[in-house]
């Protein structure tokens, strides 16, 4: 892959149900999601996950979930455009994280020991996970002529990202997450060649319910 390293903004807008007094969270949603590979510039794609968290302290959330995604991309555009590659890819990844919450604003109005609310109004957190990978990637134009599928499907990812919380009421949240997915892959795209020097690399931006 040309691109050794893509620094993170994969945005995540999350709106889901409030931890309350039982604290968990239930999510789902849909967004984009892209690729930095061996062919064209950047895949894009479409995006659809749910998950379950729960809080086993006020400082902590551990999170399960599932996405699944499709993305395509092409060397149209690019500067490798008379290669005439192009691919596109099924994604499905399982995911655990934890969410570590460095800063909190209770806000005016609302006591750490009141009844109000029990939960600050504004955090942030930064967070790192574990995913292992399936992927499913199909050759389009002239890879089709040199497509050899002899390589593993299945692979494992680090997400690491930050994060912002806002306690919109006691039930309801709004939160933005930025995420970079690192797989241990270069054939997400389906292609790679001697001239690349460091894996696939994708991140997405997401509004969740």
């Amino acid at each position: 892959m040309r691109v050794f390293f893509l620094v993170i903004l994969s945005g995540f807008i999350t709106l889901f149900p409030g931890r309350s007094q039982i604290k968990q969270e239930i999510s789902s949603g849909a967004g984009g999601l892209f690729l930095f590979g061996d062919i064209g510039t950047m895949g894009a794609g479409l995006l659809a996950h749910g998950s379950w968290g729960f809080f086993p302290s006020d400082d902590f959330k551990i999170l399960a979930g599932i996405n699944a995604a499709w993305i395509s991309g092409s060397d149209e555009g690019s500067r490798n455009k008379d290669r005439d590659l192009a691919y596109s890819t099924v994604l499905i990844e399982p995911v655990v994280q934890v969410q570590f919450f460095y800063w909190k604003w209770w806000g005016p109005g609302y006591s750490r020991r009141g009844l109000v609310l029990k939960e600050p109004v504004l955090s942030a957190y930064i967070s790192a996970g574990f995913s292992p990978v399936w992927f499913s990637p199909s050759p389009r134009r002239s890879l089709e002529d040199s497509f050899e599928d002899n390589f593993p499907h299945v692979t494992v990812s680090v997400p690491i990202g930050i994060g912002v919380r806002y306690v919109m009421s006691g039930n309801w949240v709004l939160g933005w997450n930025a995420e970079v997915r690192m797989p241990a892959t270069d054939y997400l795209d389906g292609y790679t060649s001697v001239h690349s020097r460091a894996n696939d690399v994708y991140y997405g931006t997401s509004i969740h319910l």
